[in-house]
């Protein structure tokens, strides 16, 4: 930034000597207008003057562009830093469920017995696989019941 005020003055002096040097009149031609006995110096320093205004109207474009550019990005955070709130308070939700749940769980296998159905499904003939081209309702293993 500093380098951008240095830059600036050093070519304000160049203008500046370059239009104490050349301060005899001229006429101006542009386009329908035209204008006799304008110094040099005057040209050169109004020239100066609008290239420093359009500079800053481009300049000032770009700022309002980042400008909006930064607003939208902090709205961008802030909803996700909401999003951010609402999951880890659905985390601690799901975390007291879980150990709700496990509580039961580890209740409830307490006070059952252990019972090993392997040895029970293999002596019954209902849980035998079927063979090729019979249906459940079609084997005797399955009874249809009547009335259903």
């Amino acid at each position: 930034m500093q380098a951008y005020w240095i830059g600036s003055l050093a070519f304000g002096i160049v203008i500046a000597l370059f239009a104490a040097q050349n301060s005899a009149p001229i006429a101006i031609r542009f386009l329908w207008l035209a204008i006799e006995d304008v110094p040099i110096s005057v040209l050169v320093l109004l020239c100066a003057t609008l290239g420093a205004l359009v500079t800053l109207l481009f300049g000032f474009g770009r700022e309002v562009r980042h400008r909006i550019a930064l607003r939208a990005r902090r709205r961008q955070v802030q909803e996700l830093e909401r999003r951010v709130a609402d999951l880890e308070t659905n985390i601690q939700q799901l975390e007291t469920e879980k150990a709700e749940l496990r509580g039961r769980w580890e209740a409830y296998q307490g006070q059952a017995q252990p019972v090993d159905h392997r040895e029970r499904l293999a002596d019954t003939p209902e849980h035998l696989p079927l063979a090729p081209g019979e249906s459940p309702s079609s084997c005797r293993r399955f009874p249809v019941q009547e009335g259903s």
